[in-house]
């Protein structure tokens, strides 16, 4: 394993860890108070130095829509992270040949346009009031496009670059009696 492919795996290590952090905060959009959030997974409300997280399921009259995005968000964004960090694995134990380019660009379209779906029926829907744009959203799809980047013009190369994998050893032959 070389220098540039544990760079490489470290920077997606990295990546990961920063969508996990933004996909589960509360702060994608946060109270004109400071007394809560709104995040893929639902409302996060404090009072009294008490606070308490109500996903959209149990919040009444809660648009159906806030909740498909914020719940496909949330699982893509996961589904994300867990894909940058095998990834990296793979750069790690030198089998990078094993990345799969189609199925980790579906999962990054699917979660990343959930996550930009959810974001924008929010801040231009009219649930705005007394909200303003929190951290979490912007880490989260900054942290995707960084990944895209770094599999894009960095992993890839090494796929294409690397050896094909041996041919599996014949088995044995039957013994043939003249």
């Amino acid at each position: 394993m070389s220098n540039k492919s544990r760079t490489i795996a470290i920077a997606l290590f990295v990546t990961a860890l920063a969508v996990l952090v933004g996909t589960l905060s509360s702060s994608w959009f946060t109270a004109s108070r400071g007394d809560g959030g709104v995040g893929l997974a639902g409302i996060k409300a404090c009072e009294d130095g008490m606070c308490r997280t109500i996903g959209w399921g149990d919040i009444p009259r809660s648009p159906g829509e806030l909740a498909l995005f914020g719940y496909v968000g949330l699982i893509g964004g996961v589904l994300i992270a867990v894909g940058c960090a095998i990834t990296g694995g793979l750069l790690l134990s030198g089998k990078v040949r094993q990345f799969k380019a189609k199925p980790f660009n579906a999962v990054v379209g699917v979660g990343a346009g959930f996550q930009v779906a959810f974001m924008n029926r929010i801040w231009l829907g009219e649930n705005m009031r007394g909200l303003s744009i929190g951290w979490s959203g912007f880490l989260s799809l900054i942290a995707i496009l960084a990944a895209v980047i770094i599999v894009k013009s960095q992993v890839m190369p090494l796929v294409t670059a690397a050896p094909p994998a041996p041919a599996p050893a014949p088995g044995p032959q039957p013994y043939t009696v003249a």
